[in-house]
């Protein structure tokens, strides 16, 4: 764990840190040179901002995934919040930042396939360049290293309990890891990428999250009434943040295409079929 640990944060700084750097370099550029592009105003539909919208959930999801081994922090009821709160904003920060020097640095990133590099190319010429695909590429391997990490331990703890199948909980006997399911994740992982494009993989992963959401904003009113007492974190106004949180992931997934619908159907079968599996046997 503390090697993993170490691990997730050695990426975590190198992914930020040129990332950093691009905002740096285009803020002061943008200051002594001025935006080498004219601004363009448009308009555009509510459907294609929900679309946007859409992927944004791409890009802010993932918290969801430090709760996963929040048992093994020090103190989770105060941490975890606390270092949601901090990072959530800090995460918004950088994006809008880096979003900010794109955007003045190209005249239409949507048309360019590495939007990043080739920003960077404008300020500060190939160098800038390499540094930021450098980036980019210990970013995609550090998230990788990270889920690795964290979403193996989901399926092994539904194995542990009765509620997947037992080759799930497996450990290995010299590394002492879940390396079924981590075997498991790893090739249900590739073959998304090889099958599906980024788009439709960062579309299905968000509509997918959105409906873990939806479950848990459900669960928080149900919870406060069936466990009372036992929150060691209470957000005033809970309930109706849970209530906004329903309807905003509703409208979202309401531009669901009929691909996810079907991805999102055989899940849902296979997680059903497993339900009455586990239902049988206990």
């Amino acid at each position: 764990v503390k090697m993993g640990t170490h691990v997730s944060n050695v990426f975590t700084i190198a992914k930020l840190l040129p990332l950093i750097i691009l905002v740096i370099v285009g803020l002061v550029f943008f200051h002594v040179h001025g935006s080498p592009v004219s601004s363009l105003s448009g308009q555009h539909s509510t459907s294609t901002w929900l679309s946007a919208i859409l992927l944004l959930i791409y890009a802010f999801s993932g918290f969801e995934s430090a709760l996963i081994p929040a048992g093994e922090v020090k103190n989770p009821g105060r941490n975890i919040p606390l270092s949601l709160m901090v990072a959530l904003p800090v995460v918004a920060v950088i994006y809008f930042l880096v979003q900010v020097v794109v955007v003045r640095s190209l005249a239409n990133p949507a048309e360019v396939a590495r939007p990043l590099s080739a920003a960077a190319s404008v300020l500060g010429g190939n160098t800038m360049a390499t540094i930021i695909a450098l980036g980019a590429l210990l970013s995609t391997f550090g998230s990788l290293a990270a889920n690795m990490i964290a979403n193996p331990r989901v399926t092994f703890a539904f194995a542990e309990q009765g509620d997947f199948p037992p080759f799930f909980a497996s450990i290995h006997r010299r590394y002492q890891t879940p390396y079924v399911s981590i075997i498991v994740f790893a090739v249900v992982l590739w073959a998304l990428a090889v099958l599906g494009t980024f788009r439709w993989n960062a579309t299905l992963s968000a509509i997918s999250r959105l409906f873990v959401y939806v479950v848990a904003c459900a669960a928080l009113p149900v919870l406060r009434k069936t466990h009372p007492g036992q929150k060691t974190f209470h957000l005033p106004g809970g309930v109706m943040f849970a209530a906004l949180g329903i309807l905003f992931a509703l409208l979202l997934a309401s531009r669901m295409g009929s691909a996810e619908l079907l991805a999102l159907a055989i899940t849902a079968g296979l997680s059903f079929m497993n339900w009455i599996a586990v239902r049988r046997s206990a």
